[in-house]
């Protein structure tokens, strides 16, 4: 957190977790280069090497290594396995489960619900894919 300026309540632990950040809050990052380049966004939790780690989105959740590396303007995800949601990049409200969920594969679910109530779009198992 060597460019942090006013941002608070963040937490890093690990090498190059959470390097950049600079006006971000209530970020927790474990592992080796979760968050790293986060700036100025806050709610963020990341668990696992490289988890987040291109992120400027907000508010989102990602346990495993590499889980949602490449979710770079998404906000409000949840990813939970080994490489899980590695090719999600803009994509917000996305809850994928299971090692490499997103990936091509067998299983996939796509749930959306009418304009009263937000999208929501949720990808489970071994290598499901997301589809849009």
């Amino acid at each position: 957190m060597s460019s942090l300026t006013s941002g608070i309540k963040n937490v890093a632990l690990g090498m190059q977790c959470l390097a950049t950040v600079s006006t971000g809050g209530d970020n927790v990052g474990v592992g080796q280069g979760a968050l790293a380049d986060l700036s100025g966004n806050a709610g963020n939790t990341a668990v696992g090497s490289q988890a987040l780690e291109t992120t400027s989105g907000d508010e989102s959740v990602a346990v495993g290594y590499t889980a949602l590396v490449t979710a770079s303007t998404g906000q409000y995800n949840i990813a939970i396995g080994s490489r899980t949601g590695s090719t999600v990049r803009t994509g917000s409200k996305n809850i994928l489960i299971g090692y490499s969920a997103d990936a091509p594969g067998i299983l996939a679910f796509q749930a959306s619900h009418s304009s009263a109530f937000p999208t929501l779009t949720y990808s489970t198992g071994f290598r499901a894919k997301l589809r849009f």
